[in-house]
């Protein structure tokens, strides 16, 4: 499951507001076991934060972000 959408935000050291795009991707579950689940959080805290390696990103957050947008689909609207 994917969500995106705008997040909105009055943390930078000026407070001036802002406003940055966001994607999330449900990886998984939590698995009940505290210390396990703390593990694998630390290891995807381990990730690099911008991805390099196409293998990383999985196929449906690469079909939502490199879409269709131009005119064949907005044929579609009309």
């Amino acid at each position: 499951m994917l969500m995106d959408g705008i997040l909105l935000t009055a943390g930078n050291a000026t407070r001036n507001p802002s406003a940055y795009p966001i994607v999330t991707e449900r990886i998984g579950d939590l698995t009940g076991d505290k210390e396990a689940d703390d593990v694998h959080a630390a290891s995807l805290m381990r990730r690099p934060q911008f991805v390099q390696d196409d293998a990383l990103v999985s196929p449906a957050m690469r079909d939502h972000l490199i879409r269709d947008f131009g005119p064949t689909p907005a044929q579609t609207c009309f």
